[in-house]
């Protein structure tokens, strides 16, 4: 009977290899005892020294067993950051039996949020915990993805105090161990306490091949091996039978890998013919269980031959109690692998085919492409993956996903539309917009061309193209238009059973139709059908993006109340905390507007804080401007200035466009709130043209901010204009939030101009629509002219509890100074950094952008993208601020 999905993931998560130790080593058991009380224990050494054997010793002593431990077992498709934290959220849950649900929900979203995100997630859930309890990661070496070291670095860092964290690995893991030996949070054990001494290495080959050696025959062994415990294993394996012990001690020497290739040929050629075949044929499965030998080999005896392989110390390892799955030593299975690809590679591919067919009638998608990729049957794997690609979209595992398109050749996937369209969205969401529109391109030609598909497979496939079309449109900031015809053709196209990108499509159409069209009854719409389509298809992604802009859309109708409905419905779909970070930032922007400023910093510290693995994308633009004018409002001009510069860094860094989020206009507005009209008037010249012609809703804050610095440069007549004009657009389109914004600063310029009675009356309707929805800020912003203001009207009788109250607000103060914690210092050392890296940092530090870095350097951008992260990583820092300052510090400008 074939092993369960769970039975699996389990052999994975929680149960620690089945192993027993057969020398008592109680001084590394006690070195590692007393890594319980620090927050890394590492246990660092090349293959075979028994990492996990002492492991394994450790968890069943006295002192290990009292721990609960969440064990994993790594492998290299573990590099996928989702399904990573997938397994180290189940495993960490399982161990501590705290609520993982809303993690693991985050996880299984399209999209899912950064991994820090969801870390902090899981560390409010552990910090609860009553009692010590450990992580262990086996084979920490095979973890090599950029983002896994940094989420593990994160979750190092913010460890709760009863929690250590136990690593084994060939290789230092790129964490900050300088850092952590400094503090005396790290325990390490490494290839030379492993080592047997010559006392422990008799008693090992006396247990493992029960002929007793004289002292002189020991320390020899001791010696050709240094202490290195798969040697002395294999050595014992093969001495087994033999009448001339010394000739064979005297027969081999030389480095491991000499003595490792020798002593498993001595090994293998002792076995039977058929145990020999069978560790030869499964030496391919990083897993094995019974029914799954069977497939492979073509055999019935899978599941016997594993207890006998057990049994006889074959370097084979149970992975559960009930020794249904098992794996081979991997240095064992390294020669095994080896051995098979000397002696008959011709059969490789077929092994690969008839494991994958096994995983696929498990239903275990991502093991049985794995498999069909490492047959090099491209047709076989892109099947599976055009197949089972939706769901694996659906469950998060993004990385994985591009990964093996990645490897498919591109003849295979232009061959088939659908895979082809999957690339181009994909794609698209992680930035590559060239590559994506190429894709689509080469998809629809392809369903165009094809004269056998069914009419109705080809225009669904049509839909998706055009869902694509838009989504890339409203990543390039294109006209209006263009991105609505692209969601309406989708729309049409799309069967009503294709909910993802029926969605998908609606929420671009969405964007465009308020962001760039200023119609914001159709967008309302079309969110809304949006998410009662994605709700309907457990489609938490697009859900959550629709109701990021929902809420800004409400915020722009001057509807308060629903905008914090739906910040609040979208933190609904990460689970009962606050955990979705694009939520927060939007409920900051609410809680500012109605004054309440302690809580917009909460919400802003908290939404940057999940969100800080984003800085390419727009997603964390808003926590910049909102911390920024926090800042001034504290007084902390010189941290205001530079939350407002990163922010418009990143745009122009990544090419984005700034309709989406107007930084470059807030930082305007700041410059004119700080008295540098110097840099207010050069941004003010720039814009200037674009209110000359037909004004854009999508340069609305634009123009407005534009007005406000004409009012400061004494431009009266321009400015009230101006403010004609853009309250005739919003009012006429229900843009009551906007309309509010421009009648406060109507009000300002009729005041200006001596006109206290036009000030009064601009004043009195922007109370009219701001009074019943609880707005603040945007009459308190505006200082003293607008006190002074607010004073005349209620002495005329104008909205007179209303205008109490805003004068109230007046003497508030802004948020208590020190809330906001001061960006981290980092003492990073540039000597770990390559030559290519220093010049990548001699660039940023000089403001180049990527694109700028990839031309001067004649690489591509995602080479600049992969030496940036490296850069990141080994500075230990987090932002582009903090590696400039490192540069500074070097003297590399």
């Amino acid at each position: 009977m074939a092993a369960s999905a769970p039975d699996l993931l389990q052999t994975k998560l929680t149960v620690p290899p089945v192993c027993t130790e057969l020398v008592a080593r109680p001084r590394l058991i006690e070195k590692c005892k007393h890594g319980l009380t620090r927050s890394l224990t590492l246990i660092c050494a090349p293959a075979g020294f028994g990492k996990t054997t002492l492991l394994c010793a450790w968890l069943s002593s006295e002192a290990g067993s009292a721990v609960p431990v969440a064990w994993l077992s790594l492998d290299d498709d573990d590099n996928d950051p989702t399904r990573f934290l997938t397994y180290l959220v189940s495993a960490l849950t399982s161990a501590t039996s705290v609520d993982g649900d809303a993690a693991l929900s985050l996880l299984r979203s399209p999209q899912p949020p950064p991994p820090k995100a969801i870390l902090t997630v899981l560390l409010s859930r552990l910090e609860a915990v009553p009692h010590r309890f450990a992580l262990v990661l086996d084979d920490y070496h095979l973890i090599t993805a950029a983002p896994v070291h940094e989420a593990m670095t994160f979750l190092l860092e913010h460890l709760p105090p009863q929690m250590c964290m136990v690593i084994s690995s060939r290789e230092d893991p790129p964490f900050p161990m300088a850092r952590l030996r400094g503090r005396g949070q790290l325990t390490e054990i490494r290839a030379d306490d492993l080592r047997f001494t010559v006392e422990e290495a008799g008693q090992f080959l006396w247990q493992m091949s029960g002929i007793k050696l004289d002292a002189d025959q020991v320390m020899e062994l001791d010696t050709r091996t240094e202490g290195w415990i798969a040697g002395l294993q294999l050595a014992a394996l093969a001495m087994r039978g033999r009448e001339d012990i010394s000739g064979f001690i005297s027969a081999f020497t030389g480095s491991h890998r000499f003595i490792l290739d020798y002593l498993t040929e001595e090994v293998l050629r002792r076995q039977a013919e058929s145990i020999q075949s069978f560790l030869l044929q499964t030496s391919i499965l990083n897993r094995l269980s019974g029914p799954l030998c069977d497939a492979v080999t073509g055999r019935t005896d899978g599941q016997m031959m594993l207890e006998q392989i057990e049994r006889g110390n074959l370097f084979l390892t149970a992975l559960d109690d009930g020794r249904q799955w098992y794996r081979y030593h991997h240095l064992f299975g390294d020669m095994l692998r080896r051995h098979l690809q000397q002696s008959t590679p011709a059969i490789l591919p077929d092994l690969y085919r008839r494991a994958s067919a096994w995983y696929e009638q498990q239903g275990w998608a991502s093991e049985a492409i794995e498999q069909a990729l490492l047959s090099q049957d491209s047709e076989l794997a892109a099947g599976l993956v055009d197949h089972f690609g939706d769901t694996l979209w659906m469950q998060g595992e993004i990385a994985t996903l591009t990964r093996w398109l990645k490897v498919l050749p591109e003849s295979t996937i232009r061959a088939r539309p659908k895979l082809a369209l999957s690339y181009a969205f994909l794609f698209g969401l992680l930035g590559s917009d060239v590559e994506t529109e190429q894709q689509v391109l080469r998809a629809e030609r392809l369903l165009l061309e094809d004269k056998q598909m069914p009419d109705g497979e080809r225009t669904a496939l049509l839909g998706r193209a055009a869902a694509s079309r838009a989504s890339l449109a409203v990543l390039r900031g294109y006209e209006a238009d263009i991105i609505i015809a692209a969601g309406n053709r989708a729309l049409a196209q799309l069967p009503e059973t294709d909910a993802y990108w029926r969605s998908w499509a609606m929420t671009m159409a969405g964007i465009a139709y308020y962001i760039l069209n200023g119609d914001v009854a159709e967008a309302e719409r079309l969110f809304a059908e949006a998410i009662t389509v994605g709700e309907n298809a457990h489609n938490s992604f697009t859900n959550m993006t629709a109701l990021i802009h929902l809420s800004r859309l409400h915020m722009v109708q001057g509807r308060i109340q629903e905008a914090e409905a739906a910040c609040e419905r979208l933190l609904a779909y990460a689970g009962d905390a606050i955990l979705s970070g694009a939520g927060l930032l939007n409920r900051a922007a609410v809680r500012y507007e109605r004054n309440d400023l302690a809580g917009a910093l909460e919400d802003v510290l908290e939404g940057r804080r999940i969100l800080q693995t984003y800085p390419a994308r727009r997603v964390p633009l808003p926590g910049f401007v909102m911390l920024g004018w926090l800042k001034q409002l504290q007084g902390e001009e010189s941290e205001a200035r530079d939350l407002m510069r990163q922010a418009v860094e990143i745009v122009h860094e990544h090419d984005l466009r700034q309709t989406l989020f107007p930084v470059a206009a807030w930082q305007a507005r700041l410059w004119l709130a700080q008295g540098d009209m110097t840099a207010a008037e050069q941004w003010a010249d720039e814009i200037e043209p674009t209110a000359h012609d037909d004004l854009s809703p999508a340069l609305e804050f634009e123009h407005m901010t534009l007005a406000r610095i004409q009012m400061a440069q004494g431009r009266l007549d321009e400015a009230q204009q101006l403010l004609a004009r853009l309250f005739s657009a919003a009012n006429s389109a229900g843009r009551m939030g906007q309309v509010i914004a421009i009648c406060v600063l109507q009000a300002l310029a009729a005041s200006l101009q001596g006109d206290t009675d036009e000030a009064l009356r601009r004043l009195a309707h922007a109370l009219s629509l701001g009074e019943a929805e609880g707005y603040v800020r945007v009459f308190v912003d505006e200082g003293a002219p607008m006190a002074a203001l607010l004073h005349e009207a209620r002495a005329r009788g104008i909205a007179v509890e209303y205008v109490t109250k805003l004068l109230a607000a007046f003497d508030q103060g802004p948020p208590a100074k020190g809330v906001v914690p001061p960006e981290p210092r980092v003492d990073g050392d540039i000597g770990s950094l390559s030559e290519r890296e220093l010049e990548v940092l001699r660039l940023i530090a000089d403001g180049a952008s990527n694109r700028e870095i990839a031309q001067t350097l004649v690489i591509s951008v995602g080479t600049v993208k992969k030496h940036v992260n490296n850069i990141f990583l080994k500075l230990d820092a987090h932002s582009r601020t903090q590696v400039i300052a490192v540069a500074r510090k070097y003297n590399l400008f």
